[in-house]
């Protein structure tokens, strides 16, 4: 099979009749205006005067050679080999040349409303917001949206635009998003810190600087935006670092843990000679708790001995653990999760009761191939579907990743039960809402117990002066509070011995460092590393692209 094409080659396939191309795959186009379109409320469009289509259900739209990717679920290669041997008309369409991309957004200088979304609602480490604000990474418009451009050879080509403000009849997602008019085909948003000999990519800025937040000590690396599952961008940006002198060796994939995210892996981890990808997906392996339970439940009722974890394999591979009948597989194989389904044909959801069925099915099947005596739960599947499912042709790579996701499983001490989270920007605010909680727990204990105050002012010849006493009974710890109400000290006792003491500037701020740290608060050099305050440490990054 070809690999490369020419330039010639490539046009002569994107300029192939779109019409034709679609219509090929038997698809009847319904005539509608100066378009055609298909299916239920024609949501796949088909725009013979740009030669292109666009499927309002997905949101893919583009070229001859982006549809047959997308239908066949294949690669950019395979698209045009598969092109290039048919037999399709011409289209009319003469491609006008994409102007020069040129930056349009007028620059806001007022970057709060910016920080706070990607900090406050993101939960984005503010440390790196605004270092990428500082060295003109992030930007922000006169319409409030965050700019985040697209640089090559230090030459913005495109730029990601992500809106702040919240109108959900407006835009699905609550918030605009999308791509400036005119950016680069197939280019991405990047950073790369140090000298890169990884790359890791993600299907959105805010995911990119998410998963950055949550691993700061990486170096070495380029991060990726290709705002989008798109393997072109991918491919596009590795040749770029590479005619930069960056040695890429590791791809991590952070695509969103759906199905589209983990097809997207699957195309781009074909086997390259110096190439290794690597998936990093968020919640890759956590198992929803209600399937587990059905598992569970369907082992118990069948008496059976069969591993958990080989069930959860096989669901995992088929439809990504899903309550649907959605295949999630380049090669749309399913055997018990799911369904191959029509060009046409909307994923369904599964009952409780439908599914327990299929787990059922599955826990037969793996009951009568005996799995437990065979070394490789690859083999004894392969064995029972050719007995069972012989119309279909098994594809080893489906059943490779059902005995990777096995071998994964059986690695981990205890299997992760819970709600996976889609992306990397979900398991962020997931994490930083766990830490918030514990603070707050933490410092519900530590003023809770601790301190009982006996607190009197006398007079004495100098005036009023300021006397207090803080006792902590269990751990023979007492503070004594004296001076006046301009001037107090605070000193310590443990065990009746002097262990230091505290000299605030008032007795309201010596009240509060109590009721605070209760009787950590020794001297004001140490209440520093009480304080919940984070590091104003900037990270050493050095920008070379």
């Amino acid at each position: 099979m070809k690999k490369s094409f020419s330039k010639d080659e490539i046009q002569q396939a994107a300029t192939m009749s779109i019409v034709s191309v679609i219509e090929s795959f038997g698809f009847h186009l319904k005539k509608t205006g100066k378009a055609y379109s298909y299916g239920e409320n024609h949501k796949l469009r088909v725009y013979p005067d740009s030669n292109s289509y666009y499927d309002f259900s997905t949101g893919v739209g583009g070229d001859p050679i982006n549809f047959v990717q997308r239908h066949l679920q294949t690669n950019f290669s395979e698209a045009m080999n598969y092109l290039l041997k048919g037999e399709y008309t011409q289209s009319d369409f003469i491609e006008q040349p994409k102007e020069d991309f040129h930056y349009y957004f007028p620059r806001n200088s007022d970057t709060s409303i910016g920080k706070d979304y990607l900090i406050n609602e993101r939960k984005l480490d503010p440390i790196l917001v605004n270092f990428l604000f500082e060295k003109d990474r992030i930007r922000m418009d006169k319409l409030n949206q965050i700019i985040f451009p697209w640089q090559k050879d230090n030459v913005i080509v495109g730029a990601t635009v992500q809106g702040t403000t919240y109108n959900p009849e407006k835009y699905p997602r609550g918030r605009f998003k999308g791509i400036a008019k005119n950016s680069e085909s197939n280019f991405s948003y990047n950073i790369s810190i140090g000298r890169p000999n990884k790359m890791y990519v993600f299907e959105s800025p805010i995911d990119m600087l998410s998963y950055w937040s949550m691993n700061k000590d990486l170096r070495d690396v380029t991060f990726v935006s290709t705002n989008g599952a798109k393997e072109a961008a991918v491919f596009k940006t590795l040749d770029y670092l590479v005619t930069n002198n960056c040695k890429i060796k590791d791809i991590y994939v952070g695509s969103d843990n759906d199905r589209v995210g983990q097809v997207f892996y699957q195309k781009l981890d074909l086997g390259y000679e110096n190439l290794a990808f690597h998936k990093v997906i968020p919640d890759d392996l956590m198992i929803p708790t209600d399937l587990m339970t059905m598992y569970q439940n369907a082992l118990a009722e069948k008496n059976s001995t069969i591993d958990v974890r080989t069930i959860a394999a096989i669901h995992k591979t088929e439809t990504n653990l899903s309550m649907t009948n959605e295949p999630t597989s380049k090669e749309g194989l399913v055997f018990y999760f799911g369904k191959e389904l029509a060009n046409d044909e909307k994923p369904s959801e599964y009952t409780p009761e439908a599914m327990k069925k299929r787990i059922e099915m599955l826990v037969e099947d793996l009951e009568f191939t005996r799995i437990d005596l065979y070394i490789s739960i690859k083999a004894a599947l392969e064995n029972r579907l050719k007995e069972t499912r012989s119309e279909k042709v098994l594809d080893q790579s489906y059943l490779d990743r059902i005995d990777e996701y096995y071998q994964l499983y059986s690695e981990m001490e205890t299997l992760l039960v819970g709600i996976p989270v889609k992306d990397w920007n979900e398991k962020l605010q997931q994490l930083t809402d766990q830490r918030e909680q514990e603070k707050m727990q933490q410092s519900q204990q530590q003023v809770k117990p601790n301190v009982s105050e006996q607190k009197q002012i006398v007079s004495d010849k100098e005036g009023m002066a300021y006397k207090k006493r803080y006792v902590n009974q269990e751990r023979q710890q007492e503070i004594r509070v004296t001076g006046t109400e301009d001037e107090v000290k605070a000193d310590i006792f443990q065990t009746g011995q002097y262990a230091g003491s505290l000299e605030p500037s008032s007795p309201e701020e010596m009240d509060q460092l109590i009721k605070s740290y209760g009787f950590k608060a020794i001297d004001k050099e140490d209440v520093k590393k009480y304080s919940d305050q984070r590091l104003d440490q900037q990270q050493d990054v050095e920008m070379v692209l």
